[in-house]
């Protein structure tokens, strides 16, 4: 009798119970399902970085294409991706309005200044305020209203990542996008291969006339870097001071103008230095050029506009709650004489302004009880009015207010009289040898607007020294790269009221201009010169160094006859002012820049500048230029209690004037010398050029005036330089600089041809750059007329270079692609091999298991049957043979030891592998 017990399919639940076998196939499910898990997973790895491999194959020559972006105000980090960014770029440049509009003006193929003039006046209509006129100048026109949605944090992250992911000729102009240039051009010098070129620092020029919104487009480039860089705590320190003061210095240094309701009245350059590893914001400085301190002398409206004093004045007679005013003694007729019917309109403005220079004082630990009592001591002083001083009798409101300032500037009543009234005069060089003399009028209100002056002059300087002291500059800082801001007035042309003011502020638009001219056209022509000697180059522009010689160089020039003029008056003072015309006549009798006209009954003389023609006044000119300072006022100075004025704010003058080598300077020499230190930092920068456009004389919003914007664009060279960025070639490269650049070009065009790599390999090691650089261009057939060959250097014009660099990103693109490609192949193969030989293990290990469990199952399952077998042949006395079929796996795995372990006593017991049967024989 056969008797089979085993299924045709191997199975673990063949001789198991059904609860047992749910278990055992449940654990199996779960290893295997780990398995499984472990090679999804690196599949979708795999998918992941396939469709991510767009993002990151510029990694090599980029930074980060996901930029954490720090928001000034909540301090927190935030991932900008780029499917917004190309929602964004969509947004922009999809628009009907803006696509017909050329962003850059050198795309033109017609440039001429009525073209020009459309093309402002239908983006101006259309909201569209900048305009690029070459790859590093920008238009900026002044819309006088509010944009917020321009200047919003989606576009500061739009322009930050444009760079990397558009095309930056389609990036619509912006003031972000120039900052942004200047920022990435300094976050590229460290590249190896540049290494070894001198990479100069930035520098953002923003110049254009009065009222044009240079001091608003400073502010937006602050606001950009502010964002954009990566944040430390020493960042954002910096980042707050120089947002948050600013408010300071344009109370302080800032007024109302004919031409504009907020205008620089001092020149501003803020250098911002980034360490050259990680590219963050460690330092900055703030430096300032001549404030126009004559106008911390004007009082209330009258005929002239040009009386308004600064901001802080208005800001504190308004802005000040009732019990400042009385601890300040801002009374009610220091309210009347400082105010105009327009000001108590503004009243609410001055407020608001006045709690935002609260706060900016807090920032740099200034205290307000020390500053705005010599504010209001000055308003007091200015409100002194002297008239017949026979009998020494002062009337009584004058009174009122000397009384309060001597208060405020905490000097005794009688010794500020004294000053004011009483003149001492040294007859020998012995201290004792004084004589008093009373003073006449004019002496009176020339020395009481020299102690204005000079404590408002030297007040402005401590808060700018306390600001850099808060921003914590370091000699050492100047060893990182820095990107320098340049906000400097500009240029001024007031009917009927120009004077040595305007003379300064006009000489450095001079200047800056000169620095304009030089970059773009004479230095272009004159290594056109030099590298092709054989050819002639004709680029038409306009030279203002004819009239600054006339102005600064020569001994016969302008300032060395006002400088003479002046010292001879602080001698004699008897000298009449209007006879500098008769120099200048004498003088200046040929030119035609700077001249007198021939009926001049107005003392005046006239200069043509860059700009245009400006009618300067001769009163007062030299003496302004002398900037006379009694010899009792530091005397009477020093006896002030108030320690805040008489050591800080007053503390380095004093040193300065007590030093025996000191040399008192006039005012045109004291600013010809910071204007030429400026100059200098200057020309050791790459300079990006801002160019603010004031639309109409009328701050309107919606009106544009066709003539105002033509002389400002020809008067600061906007249409040559078009002309020249069309014709010429204004991109150049050194042989070395060229080859090493767009060196990788040749090997993504002859990657199969290793005889020709091999020889620029060569080529590269012995120097031979100019072959290497006609190669390069061999690769690109545009002919000889897009690029110039010269001595030393390669010109290109402007549409070979925007081929040239896409190729070269094409190739970086292509090879950081390959880099990348074999990198992520090796790593998941090698996790692939590592995943699979974990899967082998353990399906071993189970497999193992699974043959234990069922080898076990059998046996119990063979002696349960001999143990039937022998009951049943204990009753039988006969001879049979009986079998078991076995599973395959338990027959390989059966023993003969486990076939002597069963109970055989009464049995022979024989295995039959071929059947797969053990056989029970009764004996």
């Amino acid at each position: 009798m056969i008797l089979s017990i085993a299924t045709d399919k191997p199975s673990i639940s063949s001789c198991s119970s059904p609860e047992q076998n749910k278990t055992n196939k449940k654990r199996f499910i779960t290893k295997t399902t780990i398995a499984k898990n472990i090679l999804n997973q690196n599949n979708k790895n795999l998918n992941n970085n396939n469709n991510n491999l767009n993002i990151v194959k510029d990694k090599i020559n980029r930074q980060n294409l996901i930029a954490n972006i720090h928001h000034e105000k909540n301090l927190f980090t935030k991932t900008i991706s780029f499917n917004y960014q190309h929602d964004l770029n969509d947004e922009i440049l999809n628009s009907s309005e803006c696509s017909k509009i050329s962003e850059n003006l050198s795309d033109l193929s017609k440039i001429d200044i009525k073209t020009i003039l459309d093309i402002l006046y239908t983006k101006f209509k259309k909201t569209k305020y900048y305009t690029e006129a070459s790859i590093n100048t920008l238009i900026a026109m002044n819309p006088f209203r509010d944009h917020p949605e321009l200047y919003s944090e989606k576009i500061m992250d739009f322009y930050t990542n444009s760079k990397n992911d558009l095309d930056p000729d389609s990036t619509p102009a912006h003031i972000y996008k120039h900052a942004a240039t200047a920022w990435q051009i300094i976050t590229k010098q460290n590249i190896k291969q540049l290494k070894k070129f001198e990479l100069k620092n930035q520098t953002i020029l923003v110049s254009g006339d009065s009222g044009s919104g240079k001091t608003r487009s400073i502010n937006f480039i602050i606001q950009y870097y502010s964002y954009i860089t990566p944040v430390t705590l020493r960042s954002i320190q910096i980042k707050n001071i120089l947002l948050n003061t600013n408010q300071i210095l344009e109370s302080f240094g800032n007024a109302r103008t004919l031409l504009n309701d907020n205008s620089s009245r001092f020149g501003k350059y803020i250098k911002l230095f980034f360490n050259s590893n990680r590219h963050e914001l460690v330092s900055a400085k703030l430096i300032t050029y001549l404030l126009e301190k004559t106008r911390s002398v004007n009082t209330r409206l009258e005929d002239n506009i040009e009386n308004f004093n600064f901001h802080i004045f208005y800001q504190l007679l308004f802005g000040s709650s009732e019990s400042d005013r009385a601890k300040y003694y801002l009374d009610r007729k220091l309210l009347k004489k400082y105010s105009s019917e327009g000001d108590l309109q503004l009243e609410y403005f001055y407020k608001q302004k006045f709690n935002q220079l609260k706060q900016s004082f807090q920032l740099i630990d200034l205290n307000l009880e020390e500053i705005f009592p010599l504010i209001s001591g000055i308003a007091h002083l200015n409100c002194c009015l002297f008239e017949d001083l026979s009998e020494f009798k002062i009337t009584t409101e004058t009174k009122d207010h000397l009384i309060n300032a001597s208060r405020l500037f905490q000097f005794d009543l009688n010794d500020l009289n004294n000053y004011l009234l009483i003149h001492e005069l040294r007859i020998t060089n012995c201290k004792n040898d004084l004589i008093k003399k009373p003073c006449n009028l004019n002496q009176i209100k020339m020395r009481k607007n020299c102690l204005i002056k000079l404590i408002y002059n030297e007040l402005f300087k401590y808060l700018v020294k306390s600001i850099n002291k808060k921003l914590d500059f370091r000699p050492e800082s100047n060893e990182n790269n820095y990107i320098g801001l340049l906000d400097i007035y500009g240029f001024e042309s007031i009917h009927g009221a120009n004077s040595l003011e305007q003379l300064c502020i006009n000489y450095a638009n001079e200047k800056l201009q000169k620095i304009f001219v030089d970059s773009y056209f004479k230095l272009n022509k004159f290594e056109y010169e030099m590298e092709f000697p054989e050819e002639i180059f004709q680029i038409d522009y306009n030279d203002n160094l004819p009239l600054l010689n006339l102005i600064e160089s020569s001994k016969n020039s302008l300032f060395c006859l006002l400088n003479e003029q002046s010292i001879l008056k602080s001698h004699d003072h008897s000298i009449n002012e209007n006879q500098i015309l008769l120099k200048l006549n004498q003088i200046f009798a040929k030119s035609d820049l700077i001249y007198e006209p021939r009926i001049n009954c107005k003392n005046e003389f006239f200069i043509r500048h860059y700009a245009g023609v400006v009618v300067y006044k001769a009163d007062s000119l030299i003496t302004k230029n002398t900037d006379h300072i009694p010899d009792d006022l530091i005397k009477f100075l020093s006896k002030s209690k108030n320690d805040f004025l008489r050591d800080h704010v007053l503390g380095d003058y004093v040193r300065k004037v007590s030093c025996s080598s000191h040399k008192k300077l006039t005012v045109l020499s004291k600013f010809k010398k910071n204007l030429d230190t400026l100059i200098l930092d200057l020309t050791k920068t790459n300079i990006l050029y801002v160019r603010c456009i004031k639309p109409n004389y009328d701050l309107k919003s919606d009106y544009f005036n066709f003539e105002l914007v033509k002389n400002q664009l020809e008067s600061c060279g906007i249409i040559s330089l078009l002309n020249l960025s069309k014709r010429g070639f204004i991109h150049k490269f050194l042989y070395q600089h060229f080859a090493y650049k767009f060196f990788s070009m040749i090997f993504l065009a002859y990657k199969k041809d290793k005889e020709i790599t091999k020889s620029a390999r060569l080529m590269l090691k012995q120097s031979n750059f100019k072959n290497i650089c006609s190669m390069i261009l061999s690769l690109v057939d545009r002919g000889d007329r897009e690029y110039k060959i010269g001595v030393n250097k390669i010109f290109l014009k402007e549409n070979l270079l925007k081929i040239l660099e896409n190729n070269l990103e094409t190739s970086q693109n292509r090879a950081a692609a390959l880099i990348q490609a074999k990198w992520k192949g090796h790593r998941d193969r090698k996790m692939y091999l590592y995943t699979l030989n974990s899967i082998f293990k353990i399906q071993t290990w189970w497999k193992k298991q699974v043959i234990k469990c069922r080898k076990n199952t059998e046996l119990k399952s063979i002696n349960s049957y001999m143990d039937n077998i022998t009951t049943s042949s204990q009753r039988s006395s006969k001879s049979y043979t009986s079998s078991l079929c076995l599973i395959n796996s338990t027959c390989e795995s059966i023993s003969f030891d486990d076939l002597s372990s069963i109970n055989s006593s009464n049995f022979r017991i024989e295995l039959d592998v071929t059947e797969r049967k053990l056989i029970f024989e009764k004996q």
